[in-house]
C-alpha cells in the first residue's frame, strides 16, 4: 500500500477523469477509469477487509435475487417517494413484514437501495435497474449456477486437479443429480430457461457495441452485391447481431443468414435475414460467404469439438472468406476482472471456456487458418478474432 499522501493523489486524479468520462460518451474510457478506482479501492483495504467481502459476496446476490421473485424492487420503483417496510410487505409477495425488514436492510447496506431514514427506503437506479427482465434472469440464472460454482473445489480434487474437457462431466453434473447437462436442465425447468434468456439477451450491450462498430465490415463488404452471401451468423440465436449489421448494410449491399437449431430458427422471420435451420457440426451448406460469424459460441467448448465444427466452416471458405470469432479474449496481463470470471464459470457449468490470444491462435491454426488480426471496441467489450484459410 502507498503513503496517504499518494493514495490521496490517486484518487483525486481517478475522481477528475471520472468526471470526464461520465461527460463524455467513450464507454472504453468510462471502463478504464472504473477499473483503476477498483485498484485503488483495493489498495485501501486490507487483507481481512478484502477476503470477508469476497466469502460473503454470494449472501448479496442470494438478497438481490430474493428481492426480484418478491417484487421488492417492483415496488420501490414504482413510486419517487420512500416507502416503510410495511408499506413495502403490502405490495411484495408474501406479505411479511419481518422478512422484508430483513431483506431491505440487506439491500440498502450494499447500495441496491437507499436508505433516507430509520425506517423509510427509496429507489435509486440500481432499484430500477433490477425491475428488469435481464437483471432479474441474470440474478436467478446465478443462483442456479452457484451450486455448480460451489462444487469447483470438490470436482476438482475428485478428478485430480485436471480442467474438465466434457459438458457431461463438469461440476454442473456434482451437484444436479445424474450425466445430464445444463442445457438439458434448463429444457426440463422452462422457468428457469426463461430467466437464462432473459439474461443473454440484456448482457449482450455489456460485452458488444453495436457489431459494425466491432470490425471493419466496410472493408470486407467491399464491392458486394445484392445476390451475394456477405454473412453467416452460426448459431446466432435471436438474430441480434446479423439485425444490428442489417441497419448499416442494405440489402442492396448482400444477403445475411441467420442458422441455428430447429428449436430456435424453426419458425423465425427477421426482417432482411434469412433464417436457416441448421446443425454447425453437419455439413456448411453456404458456400464461398465473405463472413462466416460465431458469436458466444466457441467459448462453450473445449477445443476438440470447436475443432469438430470449424473444420465444417474451413471446408467451404473462399479466399476472401473470413471467419469471425466473438468471445471475450484473456489478455495475458492484468485481464478484466469479468473475462476470468466468464472463464471459471463456464467451466463449472459445461466445461467450456474463454482464451487467450494464443490459445485463440492455436485453435484456429489446428484447422488450417491463419489469424489477420483481433478487434476490441472497449477494455470490457468481448474481442472480434478474423481468420482466413492458410
Amino acid at each position: 500500500m502507498g503513503s496517504n499522501a499518494d493514495l490521496a493523489a490517486k484518487f483525486e486524479s481517478v475522481s477528475n477523469e471520472a468526471v470526464k468520462a461520465l461527460k463524455g460518451s467513450n464507454s472504453a474510457e468510462r471502463e478504464e477509469v472504473l477499473r483503476e478506482g477498483r485498484r485503488l479501492v483495493q489498495q485501501l483495504q486490507t487483507p481481512a477487509d478484502y477476503a470477508l467481502r469476497m466469502v460473503w459476496a454470494p449472501v448479496e446476490l442470494s438478497a438481490a435475487a430474493a428481492a426480484c421473485e418478491m417484487g421488492i424492487f417492483a415496488s420501490l420503483a414504482q413510486g419517487d417517494k420512500p416507502m416503510t417496510t410495511a408499506e413495502i410487505a403490502r405490495s411484495s409477495e408474501g406479505g411479511d413484514v419481518l422478512l422484508v425488514q430483513r431483506i431491505v436492510q440487506a439491500l440498502a447496506a450494499h447500495g441496491l437501495i437507499d436508505q433516507t431514514d430509520e425506517q423509510h427506503y427509496l429507489a435509486n437506479d440500481i432499484t430500477r435497474d433490477f425491475t428488469t427482465p435481464g437483471r432479474h434472469g441474470s440474478a436467478m440464472t446465478q443462483m442456479f449456477s452457484m451450486r455448480a460454482y460451489s462444487a469447483l473445489p470438490w470436482f476438482l480434487r475428485k478428478n485430480g486437479y485436471k480442467s474438465p474437457a466434457s459438458v457431461k462431466e463438469c461440476c454442473w453434473q456434482e451437484v444436479y443429480e445424474g450425466d445430464g447437462t445444463i442445457w438439458e436442465w434448463m429444457k426440463e425447468n422452462p422457468e428457469m430457461g426463461k430467466y437464462f434468456n432473459d439474461y443473454m439477451a440484456a448482457a449482450r450491450p455489456y460485452t458488444s457495441s453495436a457489431l459494425v462498430e466491432e470490425f471493419p465490415f466496410e472493408k470486407l463488404f467491399e464491392g458486394s452485391t445484392g445476390e451475394e452471401i456477405v454473412f453467416v451468423d452460426v448459431g446466432g440465436g435471436h438474430g441480434h447481431q446479423a439485425l444490428s449489421l442489417r441497419k448499416s448494410f442494405p440489402p442492396e449491399r448482400g444477403r445475411m443468414i441467420l442458422q441455428d437449431l430447429p428449436q430456435v430458427a424453426e419458425g423465425k422471420s427477421l426482417e432482411g435475414v434469412e433464417v436457416m435451420v441448421h446443425d454447425m457440426f453437419k455439413e456448411q451448406p453456404i458456400k464461398g460467404a465473405r463472413a462466416y460469424y460465431f458469436r458466444g459460441v466457441l467459448h462453450d467448448h473445449d477445443d476438440p469439438v470447436c475443432q469438430d465444427f470449424l473444420k465444417q466452416i474451413v471446408k467451404v471458405m473462399g479466399p476472401d472468406s473470413r471467419l469471425l470469432v466473438h468471445d471475450a479474449i484473456i489478455e495475458d496481463f492484468m485481464p478484466s476482472i469479468q473475462s476470468v470470471r466468464q472463464d471459471l464459470g463456464l467451466m463449472c457449468l459445461f466445461a467450456g471456456r474463454e482464451r487467450t490470444k494464443a490459445q485463440m491462435k492455436a485453435l484456429l491454426e489446428s484447422v488450417g487458418l491463419t489469424v489477420v488480426a483481433t478487434y476490441k471496441a472497449g477494455p470490457e467489450k468481448w474481442s472480434v478474432t478474423e481468420a482466413r484459410l492458410s
